[in-house]
């Protein structure tokens, strides 16, 4: 490559740049790796319902011609990631719980369970006028129920199988 430039001027251009950035590698392995804090499984949980949750306020309010289009959408995505969450707490083993010793998994105290966990996130949507919290847990696994439908539809045939669907068709069905 030195053959090429003709000129010792700039030659001795090329090596002091090659120095210098050299130095400027050797620096960014010194320098101190930012360690990101891990995000908790609850954590994720409550990103990915929101995203679910903003997609669907988004497309739900402008689309008269397939009503239930984005609601079997959303069930089928809620119910696909608590599949998911299921699968990954059982991989991780549980510690043993002893009776005088009060389990501390969750700053909370006890260990929560999954329905827990997305009831809370979903309250506002799960409540309507005068319910309690046990109100809004059967409204969610009513939800799953439709979710777990239209879920299976999803993994099998795709999103699309919704627009097939008859207009007239119901939730119970």
């Amino acid at each position: 490559m030195l053959s090429r430039i003709p000129n010792p001027e700039i030659s001795n251009l090329w090596h002091y740049l090659r120095s210098q950035r050299a130095s400027l590698l050797e620096g960014l392995d010194k320098a101190p790796a930012i360690k990101e804090p891990r995000e908790t499984p609850a954590d994720r949980i409550k990103r990915l319902l929101a995203r679910y949750q903003a997609q669907y306020e988004a497309l739900s309010s402008d689309d008269d011609y397939f009503p239930e289009l984005y609601r079997r959408l959303y069930l089928a995505n809620i119910h696909s990631l608590k599949e998911q969450e299921a699968k990954t707490r059982k991989k991780s083993p549980r510690k043993r719980d002893r009776k005088r010793q009060k389990t501390a998994d969750t700053p909370e105290g006890a260990r929560r369970s999954l329905n827990d966990d997305f009831v809370d996130f979903l309250l506002p949507q799960l409540l309507t006028e005068g319910d309690t919290r046990q109100d809004a847990k059967g409204r969610f696994e009513n939800w799953m129920a439709l979710g777990r439908t239209c879920s299976k539809l999803v993994k099998e045939f795709g999103a699309g199988i919704f627009l097939r669907l008859p207009r007239d068709i119901t939730n119970e069905t």
